[in-house]
């Protein structure tokens, strides 16, 4: 089956110690598909996007204007597998992040970042749709109240879903 998947990878100040494990697990998951679908494979594609990064780059932004989906950056945009979505992995490593991003970037926009991606991408084609985020989970995810989760709902074309996967790096410590 075909796969739609934006990786929503948060690269905020407390994840840069846990970055190249978070990059590593993103290059397994795009080897993967590599490696057992083929390179230039229409079958999967992979969309990356940053959260907390140093620029603000992303289709939602642009189309709502100044400090809407602020401090999300696509770095490789939903394509099919290829080496240049490894490359995009490199670029994601060297990409500045804002020290007060944190504050700024909000998880529940780079979920919805994602979400979008996966859903302008595929259309009505027969994709499996994903979104996996990347995080130590103290990045801020904010909501204005109970029901603004059902407002992102229902301004998603009807018959879609897209299961958000959420991985938490874990901590080793020494004693």
């Amino acid at each position: 089956e075909k796969e739609a998947v934006a990786v929503v990878l948060d690269i905020g100040a407390t994840m840069r110690e846990r970055l190249p494990q978070a990059l590593e697990a993103v290059a397994l998951l795009v080897n993967e598909r590599i490696l057992f679908k083929g390179q230039g494979s229409t079958s999967d594609v992979v969309g990356l996007f940053l959260h907390t990064a140093s620029e603000t780059k992303n289709a939602q932004a642009e189309e709502m204007g100044e400090g809407q989906y602020a401090h999300i950056c696509e770095v490789h945009p939903m394509a099919p597998v290829t080496y240049k979505t490894l490359h995009a992995l490199d670029r994601a490593a060297e990409e500045p992040f804002d020290p007060h991003g944190d504050e700024q970037a909000d998880l529940i926009d780079a979920l919805c970042i994602g979400m979008m991606a996966v859903i302008d991408y595929v259309k009505k084609l027969k994709f499996a749709k994903r979104v996996v985020l990347i995080t130590d989970g103290t990045s801020p995810a904010r909501l204005d109240d109970d029901s603004q989760l059902d407002d992102i709902a229902t301004e998603l074309p009807s018959g879609v879903s897209v299961p958000a996967e959420s991985c938490t790096l874990a901590l080793k410590i020494d004693i």
